[in-house]
């Protein structure tokens, strides 16, 4: 008699290490604010980060990335290297969630953009994971 064999399902919740208020707050089933957790957390805090142009906030004057201000500069190499610095610089002032590994700034010349890829380690979950954003020239 032949059985089939089905794998166990891990029906235990996903531990919580890290949780914000998502950027949309919604209320859950359970009538508590949404919250955004773990690896997601991080993703919006970077998004966060990448998206505020420093000295846009009152209490936080250097919070944020100067990234707007290289969408004037040369397309060129040294622009790029600009860039993945002032992103390293932001990141390690502002998520203190993650050991920032590498940023990978790659120019595309055919729309005149950067593509910028973060690779970093989550801390207290050993994961490694990256973050994509591309950062298009006027």
């Amino acid at each position: 008699m032949a059985s089939k064999l089905t794998p166990l399902k891990n029906n235990a919740p996903q531990q919580i290490f890290y949780s914000d208020l998502p950027l949309n707050p919604t209320l859950a089933s359970n009538g508590d604010i949404s919250t955004v957790t773990n690896n997601d957390a991080i993703k919006q805090s970077l998004t966060l980060i990448l998206n505020t142009n420093a000295g846009s906030r009152i209490f936080l004057p250097n919070y944020g990335a100067r990234l707007q201000s290289f969408l004037f500069e040369p397309f060129d190499q040294s622009t790029a290297t600009r860039i993945g610095t002032e992103i390293e610089q932001s990141i390690n002032n502002y998520e203190q969630r993650i050991q920032l590994l590498n940023v990978a700034v790659t120019m595309i010349q055919a729309n005149t953009s950067y593509n910028i890829i973060v690779s970093y380690l989550i801390i207290n979950q050993q994961e490694v994971d990256t973050f994509t954003v591309t950062l298009q020239k006027l």
